[in-house]
């Protein structure tokens, strides 16, 4: 019994020409590849890695479940997803950050401001009043005093016992 163990290798026979990947770059065995986060696509739909089929010399994928022999010219293209600027990000949450900090910290200034001087005139105003009420009584009782002419008549208007 005779086995046959003669490889083709596709290199050799069906180059893939450097040409033919775009964003991307042949690896050393001529097959192609997308630099890092890249995804390998072949008419804007995902491929899986392209791999030599010694038995035949041809390049073969795959594409929604289907094998795919790679014969004549071809365009591979790499997906490479938007990338988000993350320290951009950062500095924009940072920045956020002190805003949102800056801006508490202005509400409680206020509130406490507000506060304290709520506190002061109600402590002005009681004090004003305290003192008109105090105004008002020295003014009775002199009014008092002035209309009751004699001890006796004071005594009574106040309710004190009379002297003997």
């Amino acid at each position: 019994e005779v086995y046959c163990t003669h490889k083709i290798q596709c290199s050799s026979e069906n180059r893939i020409p450097d040409t033919a990947v775009e964003k991307g770059r042949l690896n050393k065995e001529n097959i192609p590849e997308c630099y890092e986060r890249g995804v390998l696509r072949v008419g804007g739909k995902n491929i899986s890695q392209p791999k030599c089929d010694e038995q035949t010399g041809f390049f073969k994928y795959s594409s929604e479940n289907k094998e795919i022999t790679i014969k004549g010219e071809i365009k591979f293209d790499c997906y490479y997803a938007p990338m988000v600027d993350t320290e951009k990000n950062d500095k924009n949450d940072k920045l956020i950050g002190i805003i949102g900090g800056v801006s508490i910290a202005l509400v409680i200034l206020l509130v406490l401001v507000f506060i304290f001087f709520a506190f002061r005139y109600s402590r002005k105003k009681f004090l004003k009043l305290k003192k008109e009420a105090k105004e008002k009584y020295e003014k009775d009782q002199k009014n008092f005093d002035r209309l009751c002419y004699n001890k006796n008549e004071r005594q009574e208007g106040q309710g004190l016992p009379e002297e003997e």
